[in-house]
């Protein structure tokens, strides 16, 4: 066992005029060589962050488990803030969780599948070059038919007039 020795001011406490302290010797219960304070924080060290509801699917279909985690964490936060009205970081995570998916989807393609469809939409007029070799840094800057959102491009437009949204409920 071991002993430590800790000061504290206790003038609130008496009813004596001026400052008071008092040592206190506190025994220290170490369980094998190690504090507790440090075994609790290891312990809550291998604890996940965060975790998806269990309604959350599985994605039984992704075999590397640490991304299908990610992506069920992404899934679960995602749920987390549509139901807090949080559009903005649905949206973000959303997005990014079906980049994921889709990137996860076309590593699963053999690299020749890949690279022939690639030759096919750049003969086409679907890509102005061949992107890059490797997945992980393909852009759509290439792409002429898609465009970055504009402000006048992300408005709704309005609903037709003989739409369903438009009639009296």
């Amino acid at each position: 066992m071991q002993y430590s020795f800790a000061a504290r001011d206790t003038s609130e406490r008496g009813s004596r005029p001026g400052l008071t302290i008092e040592i206190l010797v506190v025994r220290s219960i170490f369980i094998r060589g190690q504090s507790p304070v440090v075994l609790i924080r290891a312990a809550l060290a291998q604890c996940p962050d965060e975790s998806p509801a269990p309604a959350t699917s599985e994605l039984k279909f992704i075999a590397d488990a640490d991304l299908r985690a990610n992506l069920r964490n992404d899934i679960g936060a995602v749920t987390r803030a549509l139901s807090n009205g949080e559009w903005k970081a649905a949206t973000v995570l959303a997005g990014s969780t079906i980049e994921a998916l889709l990137l996860w989807s076309l590593s699963q393609r053999p690299l020749a599948e890949i690279t022939k469809a690639t030759i096919a939409l750049t003969k086409s007029g679907e890509l102005t070059r061949l992107p890059d070799p490797k997945l992980e840094r393909w852009t759509y800057t290439n792409t002429p038919k898609l465009q970055p959102i504009s402000e006048s491009s992300s408005r709704t437009p309005p609903p037709k007039p003989d739409s369903p949204e438009n009639s009296a409920t």
